[in-house]
């Protein structure tokens, strides 16, 4: 089946640091799920198959940094019945993931997204022989922006608040679950996470040492991170209410954004200026749009 095999790749493209070398390979990867996933536009015949293809593309797209084409591999085609959790989850997170690029427009409003989501997770409490938690993992194992997001945002998910040990903690310096993270290294994530151009990471020497010391093994499967940056979460949060904000502030004074060392990146370090200004509420939302979409 085509989906195992896009599951595996998935898979493989998580086990590799997103730095140097293995950065490109997790590009041909993720171009070789899109390759595979093509076969469910033709042959799936269930809909239940259709939207794990339609999913399958969508963040393969994303990741790749091609959000403008995740948007339309999302769009139309049938809705997942109610007890489709497993597809109803991962649709609403990649949504939610959305919301952390640069995009003008979301496919949804941030608030329907947000419901939707949150909607996946009450009738998970509900349904028959559901698992909430197992729904959570997942959705952490292969969104976990959206999993940070999820307990970030007003009225969280509560199954997902154990994510928010995923988040960078900066200030002077960076650290992850303890780990020196070197400033350069959180530049570079915060541009993957954006979904944005990065602009190269040299990972020789000491660098390269605690790049690799961020992977782990678990069940016998090898991971790397995820170290999550908190810019891409503000974004998504700057595109909701007041409350939003309050929250995004309390974020960025809890966790920090940008360290102050030498991060090498001094045209991102200028955009976070601007969403200093736009998370305060400033300056509109569009201002920092736009410097996400000239980096």
């Amino acid at each position: 089946m085509w989906q195992l095999e896009a599951g595996h790749l998935f898979a493989a493209a998580e086990s590799l640091p997103p730095a140097g070398k293995a950065l490109a390979q997790r590009e041909q990867v993720l171009r070789e799920v899109l390759a595979i996933s093509e076969q469910s536009v033709l042959r799936d015949i269930f809909d239940s198959d259709q939207l794990f293809g339609r999913w399958v593309r969508g963040r393969a797209r994303l990741l790749l940094g091609e959000y403008g084409v995740a948007v339309q591999e999302l769009a139309g085609g049938t809705q997942a019945q109610a007890e489709d959790l497993f597809n109803r989850a991962l649709l609403a997170a990649l949504d939610l993931e959305l919301a952390m690029t640069p995009l003008d427009k979301l496919r949804l409003p941030l608030h329907e997204a947000e419901q939707r989501f949150r909607a996946v997770f009450e009738d998970a409490r509900t349904i028959p022989y559901a698992d909430p938690e197992g729904l959570a993992a997942l959705v952490g194992r292969w969104h976990p922006q959206a999993a940070v997001y999820a307990a970030l945002m007003p009225q969280p998910v509560l199954e997902f608040l154990p994510a928010l040990d995923l988040i960078l903690r900066v200030s002077n310096r960076a650290s992850w679950r303890g780990q020196a993270v070197p400033a350069p290294l959180v530049a570079h994530l915060t541009r993957l996470g954006l979904r944005v151009p990065t602009i190269g990471l040299s990972v020789g020497g000491n660098v390269a040492y605690q790049i690799a010391r961020l992977g782990r093994e678990e069940n016998g499967v090898k991971i790397w991170g995820p170290v999550l940056p908190l810019l891409p979460m503000l974004v998504a949060l700057a595109r909701g209410g007041p409350d939003h904000l309050t929250t995004a502030r309390r974020a960025w004074k809890d966790f920090g954004v940008l360290p102050t060392g030498n991060h090498n990146d001094p045209a991102l370090a200028d955009v976070v200026e601007v969403w200093r200004v736009v998370v305060d509420g400033q300056r509109p939302l569009a201002d920092g749009l736009r410097a996400l979409q000239d980096l």
